[in-house]
């Protein structure tokens, strides 16, 4: 198999298999580049460093067809102040997430460079590490070809930067919504614009993409089928989508919860020297979600602007609205949930929780 070697960056991975990785890589060369880290999980793995988010370096691949393998790697820096600092660690994944979703399997130096520097100015100066991923962000736009105008008119090319006033316009260069650049659209198109999503759907699905990588794909086809080509801001959600769902203390049936909670927390306290607390709202991802449907969450404008919702992606809103079911997390008990160092309170989570779990469905149920 022939290799090739290219200057690239680690900006996402996914573990596959037991000890396997798919990287994608920016690379100065090729632009995103997609390839598996064989075996890179095991402890003893010579690329186990090179698989990992902000590694950058030079990247020796072998190639069959249309994939990549990654046969060995020389790292010249992993910007390791950025794993030490949650501020830094934030910006940092912001700009890779930009660049994942922004550049293409094509050479764009410059910002492979942009990446790269500012990368290590986020790790290792003393720049606030917000202000420097809006600065990304911005120059981020502008080598991609999608900054908008803001010195000179989009009309007419006029200086505007001595004038006192002057207004943004998103008809030639700004913010549109994704129903807004869907209905325009629809407007030009010859032909049945909703079958031939559907179609290039299909064919997103067909090659085994994920359901996010879909519903990014077809905002930027639809705005590929737009005859205004301009730069613009597109705003969208992407699925799934997780409601969010509360508990009405008026409520009968959440009153008895709430109650149950309190008497199960009293109880580990008692019982097992456990300090529980009962927080209002659980920020993680969760299937209670699907437990029941508020009326007043603007649903409408939701899924117009949730990219391919009923082509990809369904949600139940009719037969969730007719649920009502409250409900509570209580759960396991460890730390870096799905990730590759997460780990287990076996006591708590083995003997204990268990009959915490007896405790409140007796107490629900009495």
């Amino acid at each position: 198999m022939p290799s090739i070697k290219l200057n690239g960056i680690v900006t996402r991975y996914a573990d596959y298999k037991e000890n396997d990785r798919i990287l994608t890589l920016f690379t100065r060369e090729q632009g995103l580049v997609s390839c598996a880290s064989r075996g890179c999980r095991r402890a003893k793995s010579p690329l186990i460093g090179a698989s990992e988010l902000f590694v950058c370096g030079e990247f020796v691949l072998f190639k069959a067809g249309d994939k990549h393998t990654l046969d060995s790697a020389e790292i010249s820096e992993r910007f390791y102040p950025l794993r030490e600092d949650i501020a830094k660690f934030a910006a940092a994944s912001y700009m890779l997430s930009l660049i994942n979703a922004g550049a293409e399997e094509t050479a764009n130096i410059k910002l492979y460079s942009l990446l790269r520097y500012s990368l290590a100015y986020t790790a290792y100066s003393q720049l606030d590490a917000a202000d420097m991923a809006i600065c990304f962000a911005l120059r981020c736009l502008n080598a991609l070809g999608y900054r908008p105008s803001v010195t000179e008119c989009a009309i007419c090319g006029m200086d505007i930067r001595s004038r006192k006033s002057a207004f943004f316009s998103a008809d030639h260069g700004g913010v549109m919504t994704y129903e807004e650049l869907y209905n325009e659209v629809k407007k030009q198109y010859n032909g049945d614009l909703d079958a031939h999503l559907k179609a290039f759907a299909g064919k997103l699905t067909e090659k085994k993409l994920e359901l996010q990588d879909i519903s990014i794909e077809l905002v930027r086809h639809v705005y590929e089928l737009y005859g205004a080509k301009q730069p613009m801001i597109i705003l969208s959600f992407i699925p799934p989508y997780y409601p969010d769902v509360y508990m009405d203390p008026a409520d009968a049936d959440a009153g008895r919860l709430l109650a149950a909670a309190k008497d199960v927390i009293d109880y580990a306290r008692r019982q097992f020297n456990e300090h529980l607390e009962l927080k209002d709202y659980y920020m993680g991802l969760s299937d209670l979600s699907y437990t029941g449907l508020g009326e007043d969450a603007g649903f409408d404008t939701l899924f117009k602007n949730l990219a391919g919702a009923g082509l990809t992606y369904d949600f139940p809103l009719q037969a969730l609205k007719q649920l009502h079911v409250p409900g509570i997390v209580l759960g396991g008990w460890g730390k870096d949930f799905h990730q590759n160092s997460e780990r287990l309170n076996i006591p708590y989570s083995f003997d204990v929780l268990p009959k915490l779990y007896m405790r409140i469905i007796a107490d629900i149920l009495g």
